[in-house]
């Protein structure tokens, strides 16, 4: 199979000098296909260092002549990762290659592992969906491909939606897409005009994507794709396995319910290699097979005897985490009644606010929970009480994950582009301060801006009045934005200004300056800033805020944090000790094949799959807009300049006033057409899945700053 040679487009030139231009300068470069190596020669010409594959001998032998190091064989056959080594390009060219291999997929992740940080993956394939193509097909004939040679059948072919598809299955993202153009009667294709009706060959020239001949791409790896190499499968502990019911509030949206959740299964995974962790939410709002907290939920339901005994003998014990349901519900019979007589199922209550509903509950269990810690909230003497398991939520990411996350917030425009700012917990007890806030703001950082983090009910609202009263910049994180955004943002912070106990666990867990503003409702403030020795750090008032955040709060926090972890990892050996005691007297092994360990494992793998196709979707999307939009502004531009011209020989040139006339009402046409496209590509915007992008132009234009060579 010939990689590269013989290819010969009529504008294949044209996709060289884009790759070129992608490649960059003084890199190390890998050309899978490199031919007889035209392009890693001009490659090596930019100061880089030029590795080559190919399979043709013939031109490998004329590619060893001009590039550093050729390998001969199928790209798909030879150990790519072996030979070169892990992280060892910069970038990896493959011009008219994924069309011909086997397995473009599994080619495409053998690359992934060759690039550094930060690399690129530079791909260049013909679009089987050009015009030629088209016509060619409804007149029963399929001579060529455009970009292909007489020898070189392709064994894949590729529209837009097709390439990037593959690029997503193979965990890369698309950053930059450029296309060569063609006219449908332009190619090497022998097709007339004429032979076809000129109501078909309108259809085919009226759709965008008939006059691009090629497509050349950009990809980056995504976030944590090396995971997706690993054995999916955890290697169980030795002995029994452990079968913990985690139950817990469960509702949509909430920051703190989501992260206790996680960090409680967290903890209790540390502890049990391949433990089963079953999540059950009792909140109405969190339906059964639903994924809040980033993990599969269970609906707990009502409390009948049927459901209790089949639990108590599903599980070993039960953890209960956060706020419970209130007493007198249905759901609250769970911690009430508990099991059937008999059914040895130990209930573990931790971190639980101590909540009237909680103690009455407590009080008036049938049989009291084996173990009980509540939350610390300050405001109570409560026995047992434990530090907010917040204060843990940096073991849940990896710096990798918190620095991506991070890049994101940045294209999205959630975060400025430099710089560690001020970043604000704003709940809706902020919402009657929103002016002296944004005041105070404004002075602490002489202008400068802050990022605004709506949480809880009414966060969204107050957010928006703080950031409208906002004289400097004002950057908002959506208010449905994903744990991992708040955490990467809280991460790098330069001071966090909490106005909850779980927005000053955060900046805890991550080490941040912290300032409490304690005016905004939340009565632990001012009890945690006196255990943390930080009473300085407390702004009672909206006017006091500025000199507390001009101060730098508490200072970095990170020994604060340590007393307060080490006593949540005591809580939770105390948990572990029960939990494991109870599954040593487990009734049965696990019965559904379907509950095991390694399917709750693959489940997860699945999840944090779909979350980066997801992205990588938005980022896709983003840049459809921005193309959309630059071409209908290009084409108004070229109409202004047109008229602009004209008027001024209008005087000179016979017809030149009827011809101004006909350039106006082109131009109020095409006026008319973008307000259209407009409003179409803001109904876009507003959608679910993009209502967090700015807008498209300026997203794109920050992702190509950000990823230049």
């Amino acid at each position: 199979m010939k990689h590269g040679a013989g290819v010969h487009p009529p504008n294949q030139s044209e996709s060289d000098r884009m790759i070129l231009a992608l490649a960059g300068r003084d890199r190390r470069v890998l050309d899978i296909g490199c031919g007889p190596g035209e392009l890693g020669a001009a490659l090596r010409q930019q100061g880089s260092w030029v590795a080559g594959v190919e399979a043709d001998e013939a031109a490998a032998e004329a590619a060893e002549a001009v590039l550093d190091e050729v390998v001969t064989g199928e790209p798909g056959d030879v150990d790519l990762v072996g030979h070169f080594g892990k992280a060892s390009f910069d970038v990896v060219v493959l011009r008219h290659v994924l069309r011909q291999v086997p397995d473009p997929v599994g080619l495409l992740r053998k690359v992934r592992l060759l690039l550094v940080d930060d690399g690129a993956v530079l791909v260049s394939v013909p679009n089987v969906a050009h015009g030629s193509v088209r016509l060619a097909l409804l007149a029963g004939r399929f001579e060529r491909h455009p970009g292909g040679a007489p020898e070189a059948a392709p064994a894949r072919f590729f529209t837009h939606g097709s390439l990037h598809q593959l690029l997503r299955d193979a965990g890369l993202v698309p950053l930059e897409l450029r296309r060569t153009k063609a006219g449908v009667f332009d190619t090497e294709t022998d097709l007339r005009r004429e032979d076809f009706d000129p109501v078909v060959v309108d259809a085919v020239e009226g759709d965008a994507e008939s006059t691009t001949y090629e497509f050349v791409v950009r990809a980056v790896p995504y976030d944590a794709i090396a995971a997706l190499d690993a054995p999916v499968t955890p290697v169980p502990a030795a002995g029994v396995r452990n079968r913990i019911g985690l139950w817990w509030s469960g509702r949509a949206g909430d920051l703190r319910s989501a992260l206790e959740a996680r960090i409680t299964a967290a903890e209790l995974e540390r502890r049990f290699p391949g433990v089963l962790v079953r999540s059950f939410a009792w909140a109405p709002d969190a339906g059964a097979g639903s994924h809040d907290a980033g993990m599969p939920v269970e609906r707990l339901g009502p409390w009948t005897p049927a459901r209790a005994a089949e639990l108590g003998a599903q599980l070993d014990c039960v953890v209960v985490t956060g706020e419970v349901p209130p007493a007198g519900s249905e759901e609250a019979r769970f911690l009430a009644d508990g099991f059937e007589p008999g059914a040895d199922c130990p209930v573990l209550w931790s971190a639980v606010p101590p909540t009237a509903s909680a103690l009455n509950l407590l009080d008036a269990a049938a049989a009291p929970p084996a173990y009980a810690a509540l939350l610390d909230t300050g405001t109570t003497g409560a026995p047992g009480a434990v530090p907010d398991p917040l204060v843990l939520a940096a073991r849940l990411v990896t710096e990798t994950v918190l620095r991506r996350r991070l890049d994101l917030c940045r294209f999205l425009g959630s975060f400025p582009a430099e710089g560690s700012p001020v970043v604000m917990e704003v709940g809706g007890g902020v919402a009657p301060h929103a002016v002296a806030v944004a005041a105070a703001l404004d002075e602490a950082t002489a202008g400068a801006g802050a990022v605004l983090v709506p949480v809880g009910e009414g966060g969204a609202e107050a957010a928006v009045a703080v950031a409208a009263a906002l004289t400097g910049p004002a950057y908002r994180l959506p208010d449905d934005a994903p744990a991992e955004d708040i955490m990467a943002i809280v991460a790098a912070a330069g001071t966090v200004v909490a106005s909850s106990t779980a927005g000053a666990a955060l900046a805890l867990a991550f080490g941040r300056p912290l300032a409490l503003a304690a005016f905004a409702g939340d009565p632990g403030l001012g009890t945690l800033a006196e255990r943390l020795g930080a009473g300085d750090a407390v702004a009672a008032v909206p006017a006091m805020l500025a000199a507390v955040v001009r101060a730098g709060g508490t200072g970095p926090t990170s020994g604060r944090a340590v007393p307060l972890q080490d006593a949540l990892d005591a809580h939770f050996d105390r948990v572990a000790a029960v939990a494991g005691e109870a599954a040593t007297r487990q009734r049965a092994p696990f019965a559904d094949g379907s509950l095991t360990p390694e399917y709750v494992s693959a489940l997860r793998v699945a999840h944090r799959r779909m979350q980066e196709r997801l992205d990588a979707e938005r980022l896709v999307v983003a840049a459809h807009i921005d193309v959309l939009v630059a071409a209908h502004r290009e084409e108004l531009e070229r109409v202004e300049a047109d008229r602009r011209a004209l008027r001024v020989d209008a005087l000179a040139l016979p017809g030149a006033s009827q011809a101004l006339d006909d350039a106006a009402t082109e131009a109020e046409d095409l006026r008319r057409r973008f307000d259209q496209v407009s409003a179409e590509l803001q109904a876009l915007n507003n959608t679910r899945m993009l209502r967090t992008l700015r807008p498209a132009r300026d997203f794109y234009a920050r992702v190509r700053r950000w990823r230049r060579p």
